[in-house]
């Protein structure tokens, strides 16, 4: 694997926004989303990808058509990340960061739904599909971190479990969790940052195990892999709460 933040570095970060205009009358390339989900049918010629596709089609021709019909898009997305032993899924996965590009803001609403859906996904042993699934958090959470930074404590309860916290996780999986979160939890500052902190202990608290403590463990020492200024403001912190 990669590591989290390798896979972030290597996101680009759109520095002008797309046009919203539907007058503007885009043509069919106008959308990431689209143009993955053409890529996809030539490259997955598999069945679960064509039931996919017969039923996204419609609804993703352009991007006016992909903003108006987004509650239905990713009703569909949801239900084809759950299919078992689904060989559709790197597509799938893409697919939800293409759209998250097109949908800019007004994809976070749908952030929590689809990132359920995709976090059971860990469990595969395919390990090309766990390097997908990983690159995928990474880009939802460059893109998303405004955000989610607001409430950063409902992404922590949605990942806590592969911390540790069911005291059932792989190593790398925790590993690779508490690198991502960390991605996360190094933009917090002042009371944000003491508030989700306090958080997680809590967390631990109510679910103390080995695995778990490790997890945090992790994540703590991701987070310290910051610029001296804030790696000092962090210890000061720490040392604050045993004193």
């Amino acid at each position: 694997f990669q590591s989290f933040n390798t896979l972030v570095d290597r996101i680009k970060v759109d520095v002008v926004r797309r046009s919203r205009l539907v007058e503007e009358n885009p043509d069919e390339f106008d959308s990431f989303f689209y143009e993955a989900l053409l890529s996809w049918k030539d490259m997955n010629l598999t069945k679960h990808f064509k039931a996919f596709l017969r039923e996204m089609t419609p609804l993703a021709k352009t991007l006016p058509s992909i903003i108006y019909h987004k509650d239905q898009i990713v009703d569909v997305l949801e239900k084809h990340l759950q299919v078992e032993n689904s060989t559709a899924l790197d597509a799938l996965l893409d697919l939800v960061t293409k759209l998250a590009k097109d949908l800019e803001g007004e994809f976070y609403p749908y952030f929590s739904r689809l990132f359920s859906a995709m976090l059971p996904l860990v469990h595969h042993r395919d390990v090309r599909l766990l390097e997908n699934l990983f690159n995928a958090i990474a880009y939802l959470f460059k893109y998303l971190a405004r955000q989610i930074l607001p409430d950063l404590s409902s992404t922590f309860t949605l990942i806590s479990s592969l911390l540790g916290e069911d005291h059932k996780q792989k190593p790398y999986i925790r590993h690779f969790t508490a690198e991502a979160f960390a991605f996360l939890l190094r933009k917090t500052r002042g009371k944000d940052f003491a508030n989700i902190t306090q958080h997680i202990l809590t967390s631990l608290r109510e679910n103390p195990s080995e695995q778990y403590i490790e997890g945090l463990a992790m994540l703590f020492f991701e987070c310290m892999k910051v610029k001296k200024k804030k790696k000092i403001w962090i210890i000061k912190y720490w040392v604050g709460k045993i004193r």
